[in-house]
């Protein structure tokens, strides 16, 4: 397909912040594509999607991740935009006032929604010590307090070049992209090292933890966790496999026997 999608990983997620910045990493997915020194606030969007292309973000405990996938015949101009955004965002006083206030009706609604509160609170009990156990998004206390300077400490702390990984998959030939690349990236000043924050660890768990949350719901959300190894551990294939085998399309034995033959659930899952 004449199809190119690219992606730019930045090695920053919600573990990394520090005393006070719960939820800064978020903040950055929601102001990036906001206006740069040479594009006006919705220049990008209009840009991308001008191009029939489409341009979004997310944020996860470990990353934040920023992607293009448009027809590759305007290749350039992807990668012209989502470096532009990288490297020049300037963070709009007034786009940063309105971003704010939908990230706090953003965690209001999580509070209204039982699955996204019963998550929450099986991080919560999973993890005593690890920064795992915090909302990505933040709390309403924390995002309240966030300024511009803020912001702007953390953006120039983390979105440097030797913290970045591009991937970029599609009709394209590697030595145009190559150049493209150097076009658009070359100049990008080297950062002050990165300030990596080092992650407690987890206290062994000894027995078994229990959290039961009443509440004006109309269904019961219920879930049990392990500790498993750590992803580079040998086990973890095998863990992604059974959780594909017990729970993945409707020939699954969870979904099978507890939703289909015994209707004990509207919905069941396995994840790793």
């Amino acid at each position: 397909a004449p199809v190119v999608s690219m992606a730019m990983w930045v090695r920053v997620g919600s573990a990394d912040e520090r005393e006070g910045e719960a939820g800064l990493a978020h903040v950055h997915e929601h102001m990036l594509f906001k206006g740069t020194s040479r594009r006006g606030v919705g220049e990008i969007a209009r840009e991308i999607e001008a191009a029939g292309g489409g341009i979004n973000a997310f944020t996860s405990f470990d990353h934040t991740c920023y992607y293009v996938t448009m027809s590759s015949r305007f290749f350039d101009t992807g990668l012209d935009v989502l470096s532009d955004a990288m490297r020049s965002s300037t963070f709009d006083p007034e786009e940063l006032e309105k971003e704010l206030e939908v990230i706090l009706e953003e965690i209001k609604r999580g509070e209204d929604q039982p699955r996204s509160v019963h998550m929450q609170r099986l991080f919560d009990l999973a993890y005593v010590a690890h920064p795992y156990g915090r909302p990505v998004i933040g709390t309403r206390e924390s995002v309240a307090s966030f300024t511009r300077e803020h912001i702007l400490e953390f953006y120039h702390r983390w979105y440097v070049p030797e913290n970045v990984t591009l991937v970029i998959v599609g009709d394209v030939e590697e030595a145009r992209v190559r150049a493209v690349i150097d076009e658009h990236l070359a100049t990008w000043a080297q950062g002050p090292g990165l300030p990596l924050q080092p992650r407690p660890m987890e206290p062994e768990q000894t027995q078994m933890r229990i959290d039961i949350c009443g509440g004006e719901a109309t269904e019961v959300h219920l879930a049990a966790a392990f500790h498993v190894p750590d992803m580079t551990h040998p086990d973890a294939p095998a863990l992604d496999v059974l959780r594909l085998l017990l729970s993945y399309g409707e020939t699954s034995p969870l979904v099978e026997r507890l939703d289909r033959e015994l209707a004990w659930v509207n919905d069941i899952a396995a994840g790793a």
